[in-house]
């Protein structure tokens, strides 16, 4: 069981400028935490500026996704939660669903 959550904070100014980096401001792999009500915004990666997950079941739920670079929230190889989210000037897409949601 996976209990880690990350609720409540303000994510911003993460880079992750190198192409092997993803997730400029949340970056999961082989994990499943809870982010909910936070912001996430102005972040930089070349994958997934705002938050990047792969390989988990991660929920990420009722959080601001804003002004990040790339897609704001990618969620690759990972059938996780993803709903719920506010996104501004930013896109939320899943390498396992279809398009952008």
């Amino acid at each position: 069981m996976n209990e880690a959550a990350l609720e409540g904070f303000t994510i911003t100014g993460g880079e992750a400028s190198d192409e092997r980096f993803h997730g400029g401001g949340i970056q999961v792999e082989w994990g499943s935490p809870t982010i909910r009500h936070n912001i996430i915004i102005h972040n930089q990666a070349p994958i997934g500026g705002g938050v990047y997950m792969w390989n988990g079941a991660p929920s990420v739920t009722n959080n601001v996704v804003a002004w990040n670079s790339d897609d704001g929230v990618v969620c690759s190889a990972c059938p996780g939660e993803v709903r719920y989210n506010r996104s501004t000037r930013t896109a939320i897409r899943g390498a396992r669903r279809s398009g952008r949601w």
